[in-house]
């Protein structure tokens, strides 16, 4: 998170999560080093093609892997905003 521009003060809090959400929270953390970059710098996204993998290797069915996207996408434009407020 240092490379985003993030310190330890920004994320050192505990925080819970909900278990309907532990799937997609745990997901979305295994992603974590997969974001994409624009050529000028910026972070514009998740990169999805390693997310889908691990959604696969999870063993998600198919209407639990649409509703788990739908719950990183959340996370992920949560996220960004907290990243581009950074900068």
């Amino acid at each position: 998170m240092a490379g985003m521009g993030f310190t330890p003060e920004d994320y050192d809090e505990t925080i819970e999560v909900w278990p309907d959400n532990w799937q997609a929270w745990r997901l979305f953390r295994s992603c974590s080093t997969q974001w994409r970059v624009a050529p000028m710098g910026g972070y514009i996204g998740l990169d999805y093609v390693p997310l889908f993998r691990l959604m696969d290797e999870a063993g998600l069915s198919r209407d639990d892997w649409r509703e788990t996207l739908d719950d990183i996408r959340i996370l992920e434009g949560a996220a960004l905003e907290q990243m581009h407020a950074k900068t």
